[in-house]
């Protein structure tokens, strides 16, 4: 077996080197907070960086390297199915295993949505593009495509906004949002790849070198979300805290690993797809349940629990699956 050129002697060496730098890149980010005043202005600052410039940049790049065919063309469509399907079972996970706590509907919900939509855009695609290369980068977007959908529309639906503006500008609000700068960048990337049009060379170059900038980004931005955390008491329920947790880092990607069991599906394919249904609780979930009225401290304990536990699980699967 190779990753991207590398005997499989080599893997398990990759993998720790990769691990460690993302670490290090995260304890960075907790460094940097003590230098920091305005922590959620950066922190915005941060997420507008990775998902308007960096990760469509990566996403632009690595769909205009790639030779397309109709296999491929196949294998993003599966891609895309499997991730509204993991996605969904996974939030119905959360939501059937929240009701023996004797919780209210809300925050049942609330857990459902924790424990079914994982960080595969921060996390997932950076981390696809490194192990798996261009494809497996394109592949990732079109998963977290997939989150996007899910996102902006059942869930828009189903957690209470703080201002309700009648349904006609919800609607108009959600599409919007499900119009972001990936899935652009994707519909962009898609349109150049099929007329076979190579683009001039400084908007590759320029595309590559804002992709470069996505996980850096991305692990200094969790790392100033730790930082925040050690340094606040949230008033959470930390009952809830191992559910979503423990079904969004094993019992998603176990039931992805049977689901792909049973599909025909390349072997790249399905692990960039493992990979995916891996990812801890998205980066994004304070502040799309901010924006809706939801708990938000719960879901940020949660996102930092999560990802910090990922630091743990990721490298046990990687190991397994490669």
């Amino acid at each position: 077996m190779t990753l991207n050129g590398l005997p499989s002697g080599a893997i398990g060496q990759t993998l720790i080197s990769l691990i460690g730098s993302l670490a290090v890149m995260t304890i960075v980010g907790v460094i940097l907070s003590r230098f920091i005043s305005s922590r959620d202005e950066v922190k915005k600052v941060f997420t507008t960086l990775i998902v308007n410039i960096a990760m469509p940049g990566l996403i632009f790049s690595s769909l205009t390297s790639l030779p397309f065919d109709v296999h491929l063309l196949w294998q993003m469509l599966l891609v895309f199915l499997l991730s509204l399907l993991f996605h969904g079972t996974g939030m119905v996970l959360g939501w059937t295993f929240s009701l023996p706590f004797g919780l209210r509907r809300q925050k049942q919900k609330e857990l459902a949505v924790l424990s079914g939509l994982g960080n595969t855009g921060f996390i997932g695609i950076p981390l696809c593009a490194l192990l798996f290369g261009p494809e497996g980068a394109l592949l990732a977007a079109v998963y977290d495509a997939g989150l996007d959908v899910v996102l902006w529309s059942y869930v828009a639906a189903v957690l209470k906004r703080k201002e309700e503006a009648g349904a006609k500008i919800r609607g108009r609000r959600n599409f919007k949002a499900l119009l972001n700068a990936p899935l652009l960048a994707i519909i962009a990337g898609l349109l150049v790849a099929a007329c076979g049009w190579t683009p001039p060379e400084v908007v590759g170059r320029t595309a590559l070198t804002l992709g470069g900038m996505t996980v850096p980004l991305a692990m200094l931005y969790i790392g100033l979300m730790l930082a925040q955390l050690f340094r606040t008491k949230p008033k959470v329920q930390w009952r809830l805290l191992p559910l979503p947790a423990v079904v969004k880092l094993a019992i998603c990607p176990l039931l992805a690993w049977g689901v792909l069991q049973l599909i025909p599906i390349a072997p790249a394919t399905a692990r960039v797809v493992l990979l995916q249904s891996a990812m801890p609780t998205m980066t994004l979930a304070s502040i799309i349940f901010a924006k809706y009225g939801a708990d938000e401290q719960l879901a940020a304990v949660v996102t930092i629990l999560s990802t910090v536990m990922s630091v743990i699980t990721l490298p046990l699967l990687l190991f397994l699956i490669l």
